[in-house]
């Protein structure tokens, strides 16, 4: 029997199904830098653990690695992926330093509710709702780098991606669920940018606004999406965090099945102890 069975029971314990349309959330952060937490210690070999819960997802991760975890490291990231509409995985090399980040890895994931679609220009939420096309088993090798630039009280940010989309069958289209955009594999591009303001006792609030275009060179057109990202640091290990942006521009009528709440609710970090940096 195929993971599905046993991924929906899970996460059925964790969360009730939403009206919103949910996706795996993007297996990357919002673009905010690391709470300072992270900058302490010398760098060592680590085990690292994230779990974070969502409003419709859960998502923990392990990394493996050599540095300061979270701050300035590398090594491997592995994340499984679950929300109410599907389950999957997320492996890859991943490199950190202080306002840069690089990853690199490959992606599966199994929609519970969703199928291919026939070919259009231009597609239909209705064609979501109703699945009548084969079950997507899509594989994505992709690439993230992102970064961002500290100034007094706040930044600006952006990130880059490039995602190679496999298997899936010629004279379908896929609506992608990481990136919430219908394909015609096997080309995506990315690219988000946008400012955070910082704010709060230590700064622990983080709001900015944020615009980002996909681009698939297999469909005329693009994807537009703006809105509002934020993260406020509950304590040095525990942190709530929301990324939503809303279509503006798209050359199909999706709804809100096409917007990015890659991420709304709370993260918990953790990471092997290292010997502390001696003063001087």
């Amino acid at each position: 029997m195929r993971v599905r069975a046993f991924a929906l029971s899970a996460l059925c314990a964790t969360a009730a199904h939403a009206q919103v349309p949910t996706s795996a959330p993007p297996p990357h952060d919002s673009g905010l830098p690391a709470p300072a937490v992270w900058e302490r210690g010398v760098s060592r070999p680590f085990v690292a653990a994230t779990l974070e819960l969502g409003w419709t997802y859960v998502r923990p991760e392990l990394a493996v690695g050599f540095g300061r975890p979270f701050h300035r490291w590398m090594g491997l990231d592995l994340k499984p992926l679950v929300t109410t509409t599907g389950a999957g995985f997320y492996g890859g090399l991943r490199g950190s330093v202080p306002f840069l980040d690089l990853r690199a890895g490959v992606r599966h994931f199994e929609p519970f509710e969703h199928t291919l679609l026939r070919e259009a220009e231009h597609h239909q939420r209705a064609e979501l709702d109703t699945p009548s096309g084969p079950e997507p088993e899509p594989y994505s090798i992709e690439s993230e780098l992102s970064g961002s630039i500290a100034v007094p009280g706040g930044g600006p940010f952006w990130l880059a991606g490039i995602y190679y989309v496999s298997n899936v069958q010629q004279g379908f289209h896929l609506y992608e669920e990481s990136l919430k955009v219908i394909i015609d594999p096997p080309w995506v591009f990315r690219l988000r940018a946008g400012y955070a303001w910082r704010f709060g006792p230590g700064d622990a609030v983080s709001l900015g606004v944020a615009e980002e275009i996909i681009e698939n060179p297999g469909r005329p057109g693009y994807v537009i999406r703006a809105g509002v990202i934020g993260r406020v640091a509950i304590t040095e290990h525990l942190d709530a965090q929301l990324s939503l942006l809303p279509v503006i521009h798209s050359p199909d009528s999706i709804g809100l099945a096409g917007a990015d709440f890659g991420h709304l609710g709370v993260r918990w970090r953790w990471a092997t102890a290292g010997a502390k940096r001696r003063r001087r």
